[in-house]
């Protein structure tokens, strides 16, 4: 059961390289009109970026009843470096969840709403900067990166039980997507 208040600054830059994609490189694909070539992939990018996120937590830790609600929102602001003007974005979200703790004893049924998106200020967005809903997001069963799009929103329902002293397993099921403006 908390409150926190994050806050970050800093930089990031990204290179990109010829790798193969399905079989042929990335070039290869977007001279055979496979797809368009991603933002910020051929000169990769410099940034700067801060942020910050608010998390409110009314869940107890166990062996206390776990029922309780989350609250979370998010937003950065971010340039590149290498011009200001040319590229400029701010992205921003959050999500809401509530649990209910089914036998007192860690056995949790959760369903947690999130949304994130993207706005452009000045430029393209660079397609890694995108929200992505794999990897470590809400859809945790896409690989990182498979879904990514401007705006992105998702539903996932997850039951929690205890197995072991600190070590739970979790079982969940959503629906979710991503899309452009």
């Amino acid at each position: 059961r908390a409150t926190f208040v994050t806050t970050w600054a800093g930089v990031r830059e990204m290179r990109f390289s010829d790798d193969v994609f399905a079989g042929a490189t990335i070039e290869e694909q977007v001279a055979q009109g496979a797809y368009p070539t991603p933002p910020g992939y051929e000169d990769g990018y410099l940034i700067y970026a801060q942020g910050a996120e608010v998390i409110f937590n009314t869940r107890r830790a166990r062996p206390a009843d776990t029922s309780g609600v989350l609250l979370e929102l998010r937003g950065e602001h971010a340039f590149d470096l290498r011009d200001r003007l040319a590229r400029r974005w701010f992205s921003y979200g959050g999500a809401a969840g509530a649990y209910v703790d089914l036998s007192s004893s860690g056995h949790v049924l959760g369903v947690i709403a999130s949304a994130s998106l993207v706005e452009p200020l000045a430029g393209e967005v660079p397609f890694t900067e995108l929200p992505d809903l794999g990897g470590n997001g809400p859809m945790r069963g896409f690989r990182n990166g498979r879904l990514r799009g401007q705006s992105a929103a998702s539903v996932v329902a997850q039951y929690s039980w205890p197995v072991w002293v600190y070590l739970d397993a979790i079982a969940h099921v959503g629906f979710g997507g991503v899309w452009g403006e």
